[in-house]
Parts: C-alpha cells; sequence; structure tokens
C-alpha cells in the first residue's frame, strides 16, 4: 500500500514470501539448536519467521530490530504525507541520514538504536536469522560491509531475499544477496 510505518499484517504476498524463507531455511539443513531468529516486536516480521519458529528454531523479538519510527507520518501513504506535510518530503530529500521525522526518528538516531545488535549478533556463536525492516536492514549492511550508513539510506532492499554475510579469518567478509524466487515449488 506504500504505506510508511505501522504495524500492519502482512498480505497474501507477504505470507507466500514466508513460506518461501521457511523452505529455504530447511534446505540449509540447520538443526533448531543450530539457528537463532531474531525480528522485531511488529507483526510483520514475527508472521514472517512463525514457520520457522513453529518448528522449534529460538525465536527473540527485539525493540530495537523496529522499523524506523515515522512519527506523525506513522501509517500514511507517501501521497498522503506529500499532501498534509509538504515540508516533510523536502526536508527528508535534502538530507535523509540527518532528518528526523516530527515526534519520529532520524536514521541517525535508528543506527544508534541498532549498537547493541551489532553488538550481540557478533557474540553469537552461530549463524542468527535477522527478519528485519528496508530502513534497519541498510544500517546493517553498511555496518557490516564497512560502508558509511549516510550512503546506505538509498540502497534497494528488496523483499523476497535473503542477506547472507559470512566471515572467515584474518577480517575477510562477504555480504551476499540470495533470491527466495526459486526457494520451494510453492504455488501462491
Amino acid at each position: 500500500e506504500d504505506r510508511i510505518g505501522g504495524d500492519p499484517d502482512l498480505t497474501p504476498k507477504g505470507r507466500f514470501d514466508a513460506h518461501r524463507l521457511w523452505h529455504y531455511i530447511k534446505g540449509l539443513g540447520y538443526g533448531n539448536t543450530e539457528l537463532e531468529v531474531w525480528t522485531s516486536k511488529l507483526k510483520r516480521t514475527q508472521q514472517t519467521a512463525e514457520e520457522v519458529e513453529a518448528e522449534g528454531y529460538p525465536m527473540k523479538r527485539w525493540l530495537a530490530l523496529n522499523e524506523i519510527h515515522a512519527g506523525i507520518c506513522e501509517g500514511l501513504t507517501y501521497a498522503d504525507v506529500k499532501a498534509e506535510y509538504p515540508y516533510i518530503e523536502k526536508l527528508r530529500k535534502e538530507d535523509k541520514y540527518a532528518f528526523r521525522y516530527p515526534q519520529g526518528e532520524s536514521y541517525h538516531d535508528l543506527v544508534t538504536r541498532l549498537e547493541r545488535i551489532i553488538l550481540a549478533v557478533e557474540r553469537v556463536d552461530r549463524p542468527v536469522l535477522v527478519v528485519a525492516h528496508q530502513a534497519i536492514l541498510r544500517a546493517l549492511f553498511a555496518y557490516f560491509d564497512n560502508d558509511a550508513a549516510e550512503e546506505a539510506v538509498n540502497w534497494d532492499v528488496p523483499h523476497a531475499h535473503v542477506w547472507r554475510y559470512s566471515t572467515w579469518g584474518h577480517g575477510a567478509s562477504r555480504l551476499e544477496c540470495i533470491s527466495l524466487e526459486n526457494a520451494c515449488d510453492c504455488k501462491t
């Protein structure tokens, strides 16, 4: 619906993508003690991970993984914001990283909020599946790929993809994008 924030349920397409995610995870062969699943406190990430959780994988729900809070724009469409608050669109385009929604957050605020998530994920001794929102993923990708968060605010983060971050000795790492399109021969 092109809405900003809010806490809606998954759409039928989102439920289908969640099913494909489960098939992808199952295909990796991790036992339910070999993988942790982290979501935000918002319904759509929790619903995305329902099938994984139903199989007994440990689930953590983090407030810090919630989508950027859009303040007075929460739940509005971009067209609504443009009509009701034209100055918001202008200011956001000028500096998307520093722009703070009235009564909400900026990307800078979000990056600060994610510091404890980053510290926690670096301490975990097994793979972690993070089911998160676009702004959160942009900030995490910037951190783990050693890029500036200010640049990440405009990155494309498509739905129905898994982003796999791998590390190995001497600080080497790789971030790869995996489409779930062929994760199963599921029918819509």
